[in-house]
């Protein structure tokens, strides 16, 4: 589009010096017509360059939307709590690994449409189809007895076990990461945002991120990364 652009700029200035030199100045409407006619293509050649260019804008900041809500509402559905625990020990944490897991992959699948190999479909406006959408990380942070531990949800698998007297260390599925409050009563874990957001773990919470491919303005396959952590009590 550049190229076509400096050739579109030549062409006016040449043509308009040729009408001087051979003319010195318009001598009817039809030199007039042939003279303005490289500007009038220029000026065409531009909008449609700022359309294309708007155009693309607009599917980016929709596609940007899409994401946000498809990935909120699979973390959302993958906080399962484990209710029995709740109920006798009001412990609000996730023991079934493999059932979060999956329910935060089919929901993200269903938002988006993609197939079982999480492409997304042909005709999609939003994603480049030939790149499959991918779950970079997908972390729990189980909040237990005032601890904060950590399972990393695309590795593990199985059921926690919890028990009255230790909590979740007992769970080989599970890595202690240390207290929720600091000595001063503050929030001691957090997590790094892509948005460069740290965001404090309160409580049991679930934390996604995903890469997808979009067209760059310029034809190419652009990859990019979006991330959510949600808190299953703030939900409920």
């Amino acid at each position: 589009m550049a190229r076509v652009l400096k050739k579109i700029m030549f062409m006016c200035r040449f043509h308009s010096l040729k009408s001087f030199r051979t003319f010195g100045c318009f001598r009817n409407k039809k030199d007039v017509g042939m003279s303005l006619m490289p500007w009038v293509l220029f000026c065409f050649f531009i909008a449609v360059y700022l359309f294309v260019l708007l155009f693309a804008h607009s599917v980016h900041i929709s596609t940007k939307y899409v994401v946000e809500d498809a990935l909120a509402a699979a973390a959302l559905a993958g906080e399962v709590a484990d209710m029995e625990l709740f109920s006798q020990y009001q412990e609000l944490i996730i023991t079934n690994l493999d059932y979060s897991k999956e329910v935060f992959e089919e929901s993200l699948q269903a938002s988006l449409g993609l197939s079982e190999q999480g492409y997304p479909p042909a005709e999609s406006v939003y994603f480049e189809s030939s790149v499959p959408i991918q779950i970079v990380e997908l972390t729990l942070y189980n909040v237990c007895q005032g601890q904060v531990y950590t399972t990393d949800l695309l590795t593990a698998s199985g059921t926690l076990s919890f028990t009255e007297a230790e909590g979740l260390g007992a769970s080989s599925g599970c890595e202690l990461q240390g207290s929720l409050l600091t000595d001063t009563g503050t929030y001691a874990y957090s997590v790094n945002m892509l948005s460069g957001q740290k965001k404090a773990i309160k409580n049991t919470s679930l934390y996604a991120k995903i890469q997808f491919g979009i067209s760059g303005y310029d034809g190419t396959v652009v990859m990019v990364e979006k991330d959510i952590l949600t808190d299953i009590q703030q939900n409920e």
